[in-house]
């Protein structure tokens, strides 16, 4: 069964660029962290970034701007707004339709962003409806596509309390290779959850 947004089936929201630059550095994690030298610096690249997507996450959300692409089943008919899956959401470039066997551009007039919301929706413009949409067999195919970019334009953006959040899970992760007991290994990973919660963001209108 398919969840619903609105009215329209959730198909998928896939990331379709990375991002231009980290929320934070090598240079920013090796200080915290007091780490000397460069010889390790593959292996604290891959905890950065391992960091970082953990926080993403948990915040079901970017932290540096990337694109993504939402497919739908068909326009949603609950509400006149498609809600989009991440935060903050800076861009629609796209909305497309498929209709008559091929994907058409819905005209940027029709439309409107309400980035204020929490969780952002592309919304119809005033007087404006959906297009009509084919729909596959057993809606499983998408008739509608949304492309948007979501996430902070750069590190110097990224909210103090998310980039701590990431430099205390490469640090833990760091300090702590082997497989250990989880009881005594529990502290830094639930202060990142903790730094993390506020920003945790309503992932759908179900």
């Amino acid at each position: 069964m398919l969840s619903r947004l609105n009215g329209a089936g959730y198909l998928s929201a896939i990331e379709i660029s990375t991002p231009a630059s980290e929320p934070v550095s090598l240079a920013e994690f090796k200080a915290h962290a007091r780490i000397s030298g460069t010889s390790e610096d593959s292996d604290l690249t891959v905890k950065l970034l391992a960091a970082r997507l953990r926080v993403e996450d948990l915040i079901s959300s970017p932290l540096i701007t990337r694109s993504f692409r939402l497919r739908l089943d068909s326009f949603p008919v609950a509400l006149n707004a498609i809600v989009l899956p991440h935060y903050p959401v800076s861009a629609v470039s796209l909305v497309e339709y498929f209709y008559n066997a091929t994907w058409n551009t819905l005209a940027g007039a029709s439309y409107v962003l309400d980035s204020d919301s929490s969780p952002s929706r592309v919304m119809l413009a005033y007087s404006a409806t959906w297009p009509s949409v084919d729909t596959g067999a057993l809606n499983l195919t998408p008739g509608v596509r949304v492309t948007y970019a979501a996430g902070w334009a750069n590190a110097a953006a990224v909210p103090s309390t998310l980039k701590m959040a990431v430099l205390m899970l490469a640090t833990y992760w760091y300090a702590n290779r082997e497989t250990a007991d989880v009881l005594n290994l529990t502290e830094v990973p639930q202060a990142c959850d903790m730094l993390c919660a506020s920003y945790k963001r309503t992932r759908w209108l179900i």
